[in-house]
């Protein structure tokens, strides 16, 4: 089997999410605020969700700024590489299934030397055109090597040409955020050299 064929199967799995979204993403952004010293206090509960009709019940989670209604990036501070960041989160699931349907996180800003650069990850939306349902409906681009499903981009921005975008791992939102956040912010790595140590001595695990 071609490993992108087996790629696309293993982003598909992913969308059947079992735990809660709303409780996993925020798990991240408590670490972060926990840090104090590169987001607002109140981002954990800036995590807002609404109920939404297309077709099934869905659940759509974003951020939007503090003492704000409408959902927008949110500003991170004291990053040593990174100036003016703002942070977005843009989630819809199943409502009653917990099914991802899309997932799109992203961290924009300049580096010290006043260039533009971001990176983000996106899960594609399943929510396809009318005409086109089943697992077709988040094909994009010409196939799924050169456009993964699940994939990141780091550049200058998300339209910069070529548009590069790297396949990602099948993991969930929550760890999804991890490694986003992990890229920008110092010490926030949740898995340290030290604990890979200590799993790899540690059978089962």
């Amino acid at each position: 089997m071609s490993p992108w064929v087996g790629l696309y199967r293993e982003h598909s799995r992913l969308r059947e999410h079992s735990a809660d979204p709303f409780t996993e993403l925020k798990g991240p952004l408590r670490r972060l605020a926990d840090l104090k010293e590169h987001c607002h206090p109140s981002l954990p509960w800036l995590l807002k969700k609404k109920q939404s009709k297309c077709g099934t019940r869905l659940t759509v989670f974003t951020v939007p700024q503090p003492n704000a209604t409408d959902a927008g990036p949110v500003a991170l501070r004291g990053l040593p590489d990174l100036v003016g960041a703002r942070l977005s989160i843009q989630a819809t699931f199943e409502s009653k299934t917990s099914r991802i349907q899309h997932f799109s996180v992203a961290i924009s800003g300049q580096t010290s030397s006043s260039v533009d650069w971001t990176v983000a990850l996106h899960l594609e939306s399943e929510l396809g055109s009318p005409d086109v349902v089943g697992w077709q409906a988040d094909w994009r681009g010409e196939g799924a090597c050169s456009h993964a499903v699940f994939h990141c981009h780091v550049g200058p921005d998300l339209d910069a040409k070529p548009k590069v975008r790297v396949p990602f791992p099948a993991v969930s939102p929550g760890h999804a955020l991890d490694w986003v956040l992990a890229t920008v912010v110092p010490g926030f790595d949740p898995m340290p050299w030290a604990n890979v140590e200590t799993a790899m001595k540690t059978p089962g695990t």
